[in-house]
């Protein structure tokens, strides 16, 4: 590439050439006795003299900002948004230079943002397989406001002492200019960790400046507006930054612009480079070295190889500490010359000479093509992203260059257990060493059907292990996608279901029915109550309604055995939304449903099929017992342990008390009020159970309760009497509605004599004794519902005295006052009067939220009851439960927690309206969404939709249970 210098030789070569013919003519004058004339002095136009405001005037404006989205998790790289730099290299054509980490091998969408602010697309056009440089297309006719410029790349003219200038997007800032001098040539390439995107067999160049987040894929220029190196990384312990050469770029950047393809090649072997007195240690020969230093007397070592690719090119021919002598009978002592050599010869076999310990050794080895080692292809199911073992992978975890690795767990691989980031050996036995395998074991089973996947983890040690899984076909799509780097797109495709007459295994043995009993103790009492326990396992696909976590697992206590029914803790089942098993005897697992949801208490209620279990199982229904349990009595705790053994304890309620959780003040999610509960002398480790009185009978189900204490979500466990749970269980026998009505107050529990300094007469501490003897309390006010009579007619601190006539001094005195009313008449204390309010109940929905929006990676619903109960807020408008890494939500950050009331100026008050206000919507499209949060703070957000890798769904609880459907909009 031509340089751009404005003074230089040929203006020496000029000037001298003028003076030379000046002294012949003056020698010609004197040999002919004339006159001398005085020589005239030519004219030389002046040239200014570089400076960095002029340079960087020109530069600036051919550099721009990116923001990149990973969509997917792929590679070394996790689903992401990030940003960066690059700049112009072709006007014409729209080419970007950056950084090959800010495309990445995945399915990226990016944008490039000018110092006049206009936006454009930008299509990746070429991402090297080993070195950290790629190309981003745009098209010139997008950009109207702004005069399109280009920068030359001269690698040429690089070297140590020189001054230079990063301009970027340094930490954020849309213009940064960092200053350097070039202080070394030869830095072997950064490291980033394991398991992360590190460059290798090349030369880095290393200068006195400080980068940070942002500058990646920033020019290097010199101070006549050269870029000589592309800006990399950083040291976090030194101001110290690192730059990668720009010669295979330049060479990448000419293919492109001719049409024709990249070739890139290599042995699949890394190498350092080593300097000669390192290499006389490893027995380098001498005369070896007498010979490299005469022939290249500017090197001070030379190739070593210390790492070979276990299946690569070079596996079993080359070894770590191999000295590289020559290709082809040529001279290699440097990155460059190997990466020129190999480039050249992809697919053929080359003669690779090296020394090993002193000997000379030959060995015929083929040029890999590299462009093949980046994975170019995975298959999404369940949220799980699999794909080849890339070059990348294979280096930082030694593995072998073939096989499939699991990036991304998803959702029906982490509920069975398997380890993030492992390879993926076989399913039910058949080997999976391409997608084509995985592909026709994902199209050949059904929703549901049990698999056995055994994967070997990648970091040490590396261990086999089998999980068994139940695909997933429910919640999410399966999907097979291709990247087209013609087009700069990737092309997916739909999974296909499975024949209806296909005989799908499965791994549930039917004969274990017949051995199916429950656990057997030395204690009838013990062996009698084991009968109706059984392991629940839930699964939570989609985190609505603030739930905390993906997977549960908890003891259940059979309560109806003819209709399977059975009774868990919210720790265990916190919403309907999920896949429930049930473990019975240890010997059988069946799926359940979840039926009922409490919305104030720490209780639901799976569902099995009875028939699922034979007939001649001894499974039975729990009997409670009709007297509650109270400080002080002795009781026999039976539950399950963590291998779902049946364990009990003699045992002493130690308190009887209202429970006291922890607030999450960031995140509206279930939190246990109005509760008095039961806490026990002694306890066993277990996962839950009961506590039975000396006839079997059930006293109270001991559980999890969640609890957010420290900033961090965690649980207690408590006793909860069988009082409370007796009304749920009758009406679910009854097969009748659990109508659940509250006033939507949080109480506390005040002693009488605090109640008395408020003001509270004698007559109403007698009426209070009366009602409650042992007690002593009464029911003050913390908060109420924003959307209840009582959030506008009461107050804090305000003593509730009586319901409908009726003193109430227990939290279950008023559950029980209110139930089947729409209105009821409140007694109550404050500032030292009794007055009388008319409150309205308010009905909650016994099975939670059960319809929800998957929209460009966000996770939708109208706003549960917590949104109003724990947080105050109006439950209006939708609300974001949770943003996906990569998608546009996520890119854009809608924040989780806020509500959507709006879009594009349209009111979305409920999510009927959210689904009218996006019908028409194409991709790409951009849209406003007016948003309050927490805080009931209004904000404006923009969002771009992407609907190629963010399709929108819905997924809805019917009369067949959940499923899931595709909303298509207009670019879909």
């Amino acid at each position: 590439m031509k340089q751009t210098m404005l003074s230089g030789p040929a203006n020496v070569v000029s000037l001298r050439s003028t003076k030379a013919l000046v002294a012949l003519l003056v020698a010609a004058c004197v040999a002919a006795s004339c006159t001398p004339l005085k020589p005239e002095t030519p004219e030389v136009t002046p040239q200014p003299a570089p400076s960095w405001e002029n340079t960087l005037e020109k530069v600036v404006p051919c550099v721009v900002t990116l923001r990149m989205t990973l969509t997917r998790s792929f590679d070394t790289e996790t689903a992401k948004s990030s940003g960066g730099t690059g700049f112009i290299v072709d006007k014409e054509r729209g080419l970007v230079l950056t950084n090959r980490h800010l495309m990445t091998p995945g399915p990226v969408v990016a944008e490039a943002i000018f110092g006049n602010k206009e936006e454009v697309e930008l299509t990746p056009v070429y991402r090297d397989p080993v070195h950290d440089f790629a190309f981003y297309r745009f098209d010139p006719k997008a950009v109207q406001f702004q005069e399109l410029c280009e920068l030359p790349l001269v690698p040429e003219a690089i070297k140590v002492g020189i001054d230079i200038r990063v301009i970027g997007n340094d930490a954020g800032e849309q213009v940064s200019i960092l200053s350097g001098t070039m202080a070394r040539l030869d830095r072997m390439a950064p490291s980033y960790g394991r398991g992360e995107y590190n460059d290798f067999n090349t030369f880095y160049y290393q200068a006195a400046s400080s980068t940070s987040g942002g500058s990646s894929g920033s020019p290097v220029v010199d101070i006549h507006g050269q870029v000589v190196a592309l800006n990399a990384g950083a040291s976090r312990n030194a101001a110290s930054s690192f730059y990668l050469p720009l010669d295979r770029a330049v060479r990448a950047l000419a293919h492109i612009q001719e049409g024709t393809p990249i070739t890139r090649g290599g042995l699949h072997t890394i190498f350092g480079y080593e300097p000669f007195n390192e290499l006389r240690r490893l027995n380098l020969d001498a005369v070896t070295e007498e010979s490299v230093r005469q022939n290249h007397p500017d090197t001070d070592g030379m190739l070593v190889a210390s790492q070979v690719i276990l299946g690569g090119a070079a596996d079993g021919k080359l070894q770590a500490g191999d000295i590289l002598l020559s290709i082809q009978g040529q001279d290699v002592v440097n990155f460059f010359r190997l990466d020129e050599l190999l480039d050249e010869n992809v697919g053929q076999t080359v003669l690779v000479e090296v020394e090993r310990g002193g000997e000379r050794r030959s060995v015929e080895l083929v040029v890999a093509d590299l462009n093949a080692s980046m994975p170019s292809e995975y298959v999404d199911f369940s949220r799980a992203v699999v794909h080849p073992v890339s070059l990348q992978m294979a280096r930082s975890y030694n593995l072998p260059l073939e096989g499939l690795i699991v990036t991304r767990t998803g959702y029906m691989l982490n509920a069975a257990g398997m380890d993030s980031t492992s390879m993926l050996l076989s399913i039910d036995g058949e080997p999976m060493t391409n997608l084509d395998q995985l592909w026709d074991v994902l199209n050949r089973h059904r929703d549901g059907d049990k698999l056995s996947v055994r994967y070997r983890k990648i970091e040490p040690p590396q261990t086999e292990n089998t999980v068994v899984a139940k695909l997933d076909r429910k919640w999410f799509p399966i999907e097979r996608c291709r990247r087209d780097d013609a087009a700069g797109t990737w092309i997916c495709v739909d999974g296909q279901d499975p024949p209806p007459d296909l005989d799908s295994a499965s791994l549930d043995a039917v004969p274990a029915r017949a051995l199916l009993k429950a656990s057997s103790t030395r204690s009838k009492r013990v062996d009698q109550i084991a009968k109706s326990l059984v392991a629940v396992d839930f699964d939570v696909p989609y985190k609505v309604e603030g739930v905390w976590s993906s997977n549960f697992s908890g003891t259940g206590l059979i309560i109806d055995a003819k209709k399977g029914l059975v009774l868990v803790d919210r720790s265990t089942a916190p919403i309907t939304l999920g896949d429930v098993e049930l473990t019975f005897g240890n010997i059988l697992r069946i799926p359940g449903h979840v039926e009922f949801v409490h919305p104030l208490h720490n209780l639901a209620v799976v569902s099995y099929d009875p028939a699922a279990l034979g007939d001649s199982n001894d499974f039975v229904s729990a009997v409670f017992s009709p007297r509650a349990l109270g400080e002080g009595d002795e009781s026999l705790f039976v539950g399950l342990d963590a291998r779902d053994q049946v364990v009990s304890l003699e045992t002493k309620v130690e308190r009887f008390r209202p429970i006291n959780l922890g607030f999450n003040t960031t995140r509206p999610e279930f939190r246990d009020t109005n509760l008095d509960v039961l806490s026990l002398t002694d306890t066993t480790p277990s996962k839950g159970g009961v506590l039975i009185d000396e006839k079997g009978r059930v006293q109270a189900f001991w559980g999890f309760f969640h609890n957010f204490s420290g900033g961090k979500d965690g649980s207690i466990t408590r006793a909860i009497p069988s009082d409370v749970i007796l009304p749920i269980v009758e009406r679910l026998e009854a097969t009748e509605p659990v109508a659940i009505r509250t006033l939507g107050i949080e109480f506390n529990a005040n002693t009488l004599v605090d109640a008395r300094d408020q003001g509270l007469s004698d007559e109403w501490v007698q009426r209070v004794l009366d009602k409650d003897p042992e007690r002593l309390q009464v029911l003050s006010v913390v908060r109420s519902d924003r959307n209840s009579d009582a959030f506008d007619l009461l107050e804090g601190g305000d003593i509730v005295l009586s319901v409908d006539s009726q003193v109430v001094t227990r939290f279950i005195d008023v559950e029980r006052a209110i139930q089947g009313k729409d209105e009821v008449e409140v007694e109550l204390l404050r500032d030292r009067t009794v007055l009388t309010v008319e409150l309205r109940t308010v009905e909650l929905a016994d099975r939670g939220v059960e319809r929800v929006l998957y929209w460009s990676g966000a996770l939708l619903h109208e706003p549960h009851y917590e949104v109003g109960y724990s947080h105050g807020l109006e439950r209006r408008g939708v609300y974001v439960a949770l943003s996906w890494k990569g998608g546009p939500a996520w890119r854009f950050d809608l924040s989780p927690t806020d509500r959507i009331v709006a879009m594009n100026g349209i009111p979305t008050p409920d999510l009927d309206a959210f689904v009218a206000a996006i019908e028409g919507l194409e991709d790409k499209a951009s849209v406003r969404l007016e948003t309050i949060d927490l805080s009931d703070q209004t904000d404006m957000e923009t969002l771009k939709l992407d609907l190629t890798f963010w399709p929108t769904m819905e997924i809805e609880n019917g009369p067949d249970g959940w499923t899931r459907s595709e909303i298509a909009l207009a670019g879909r």
